[in-house]
């Protein structure tokens, strides 16, 4: 079988769909399943030998992404040969795919990642709120283009349902891979990146405007009058974020930008806190829990599928710094109620196995083919 994979991000741009596509590409390759990449040319990668790149317009960039030419020709001859064609996302290169197997009477197989008129709508100002209008309308009718659609978890079904998407709906929760993201060495991973014994909060992911990193700022001002205790942020920013968050290692905050592996950070958390305005699987907060940290987390996307309040972590109203606070002022003050919490999310996160991931969807493309 030949799948042929498309998204408008990939490597070495750190991402989710990056991220997820670095795991996929190998396990389907151990499976005998050969392996084909339209993505956009962001610089050198180790899938370079299966990869048509794909030119990126230079002065044309949303939020932090480039967006990638549409490739027509460069779709529609690796689309020929495939058997299966599975796309991430609906910017250039889905919409090209999609146009591509309408014109060739191939189906196409969309994985909903993210909803993108949400992140649109925060990310763009006063002019958000139009432009996300524009990305749903372009998103439902990509989606309803597609022969079938993946999302990772249940409530999306019905997100997707509520702006007109009529197309089937499989559920595919997305997994890590739980030999990596493991509670073990704490007090190791604190010490090799240099922040002894202190109480650490921490944020692993995009610092961008819809995961709202300014209200876990300020909450951990406030926290940091009363407790001594840093706060870690590990991943891509956006420019008008670093003011806040670069040089401030005297008042305990700590950027360590883009790194090749997160998992050490990760453990060195104590708590890590997801403040995001939208989400979709939040596969950031699953590999946290996998770690063995508290989570403090919005009520947003599937995490309420996975985070129960009070039982395996904490939630706080979106964009609350105060209650948030208070949140952490309790994880703070009770050492006991952190560990419980970090005990009972490692058994939440073992249910996430990314290899239940690869199973379902070799059997999706598999039946598709």
């Amino acid at each position: 079988m030949r799948v042929l994979i498309t998204s408008d991000t990939f490597l070495p741009k750190k991402d989710g769909v990056s991220v997820f596509l670095s795991m996929l590409i190998p396990e389907l390759m151990k499976r005998g399943i050969e392996v084909r990449l339209i993505v956009p040319s962001l610089g050198t990668t180790k899938f370079d030998g299966i990869a048509r790149k794909i030119r990126v317009f230079k002065h044309i960039k949303g939020a932090d992404y480039f967006a990638p030419h549409f490739g027509h020709w460069v779709m529609r001859q690796e689309m020929r040969n495939a058997d299966v064609v599975f796309n991430q996302t609906v910017a250039s290169l889905g919409i090209s795919a999609l146009l591509a197997g309408r014109a060739l009477r191939k189906k196409v197989i969309s994985y909903v990642h993210l909803f993108g008129w949400e992140s649109t709508r925060y990310n763009f100002g006063f002019a958000g709120g139009v432009l996300g209008g524009i990305v749903r309308f372009i998103e439902k009718h990509c989606y309803n283009g597609s022969a079938r659609l993946l999302i990772s978890y249940k409530r999306g079904v019905d997100k997707l349902k509520s702006i007109g998407v009529y197309k089937p709906v499989d559920v595919v929760p997305l997994g890590v891979d739980l030999e990596r993201f493991n509670p073990l060495g704490r007090e190791r991973a604190k010490a090799e990146i240099g922040l002894g014994d202190k109480l650490t909060i921490g944020y692993c992911g995009r610092i961008s405007c819809e995961k709202d990193p300014l209200t876990l700022l300020r909450s951990f001002e406030l926290l940091r009058r009363k407790v001594d205790c840093n706060l870690i942020l590990v991943g891509p920013m956006l420019k008008k974020f670093e003011r806040y968050f670069k040089g401030r290692e005297k008042e305990g905050i700590y950027y360590f930008g883009v790194v090749d592996d997160v998992v050490p950070y990760l453990k060195a958390m104590d708590v890590f806190v997801m403040p995001s305005l939208t989400e979709t699987m939040s596969l950031a907060t699953v590999e946290a829990m996998a770690c063995g940290c508290a989570v403090v987390a919005t009520r947003v996307g599937a995490i309420p599928e996975y985070l129960v309040n009070c039982e395996n972590g904490f939630f706080f109203p979106r964009r609350n710094y105060f209650i948030l606070y208070e949140r952490l002022l309790n994880l703070a003050n009770n050492d006991g109620l952190r560990k419980e919490f970090g005990r009972k999310g490692i058994k939440v996160a073992r249910k996430f196995d990314f290899k239940n991931t690869v199973d379902k969807l070799v059997d999706i493309f598999t039946s598709a083919n």
